[in-house]
């Protein structure tokens, strides 16, 4: 059966202010607006899978990645800044001259080693659907089997959540800063935090992807 796997993003989910949005999060929640734009282009990558299996008859496996990071992390993205200033000595300042820092400090994220994202990426270029109904089926939360071939969509996450506190925490056990330049992150004003945490369900039972990375080990290695 010809198939592809691509990359899909958590963004696709809307916006979670507390408890508004039921978590985890899984694949099973109904779609409507994504948090970002990023989110946007994503979902249509979805659809666009779906429309090929529809019209061509061509499988996929779409993966919605969560916060990934590691070495060679992207520039400028929280987790790079904040290893940057924290070797420096630099970390207590970090949200006194970044907005987009002050906004993004309290929101809870799933964090997601590279070596882990890695394992699911193979785990889903080796998965195969099952054509026959005469087979046995495997099947995942919700009693979804896998008898029938279509697109299918999977969560890459850790199914806990973490803020940049807790990361900021881990990093000052090993790079401390001065008692009066002590990182303590404020509310900022005028801004929500937001909750995005995946559910490894359906990923677990069909892929046997389980992360193996915890936070702190992470950071370390990184």
């Amino acid at each position: 059966l010809p198939h592809f796997c691509y990359a899909s993003s958590f963004e696709v989910y809307p916006f979670a202010f507390n408890a508004t949005v039921p978590q985890p999060l899984t694949e099973t929640l109904p779609l409507s607006t994504p948090s970002s734009l990023r989110g946007a282009s994503k979902m249509m990558d979805e659809m666009l899978a779906k429309l090929y299996y529809d019209t061509k008859g061509i499988y996929s496996v779409g993966l919605r990645f969560f916060s990934v990071y590691g070495p060679w992390g992207v520039p400028g993205s929280p987790l790079f800044e904040m290893a940057e200033r924290a070797v420096t000595g630099d970390l207590a300042t970090m949200d006194k001259d970044d907005n987009t820092m002050r906004g993004f400090r309290e929101s809870v994220h799933d964090f997601v080693y590279i070596d882990d994202a890695v394992d699911a990426v193979m785990a889903a270029m080796q998965f195969r659907p099952q054509v026959s109904t005469s087979s046995p089926a495997t099947v995942a939360e919700n009693g979804e089997s896998w008898h029938e071939p279509h697109p299918v969509i999977f969560n890459v996450a850790t199914g806990h959540g973490h803020s940049l506190e807790d990361v900021a925490k881990i990093m000052q056990e090993f790079f401390p800063t001065d008692g009066d330049k002590q990182s303590h992150m404020h509310a900022g004003h005028g801004t929500k935090p937001t909750v995005s945490v995946g559910s490894t369900k359906r990923a677990e039972s069909v892929l046997g992807y389980r992360p193996q990375v915890s936070l702190r080990d992470g950071i370390i290695k990184t």
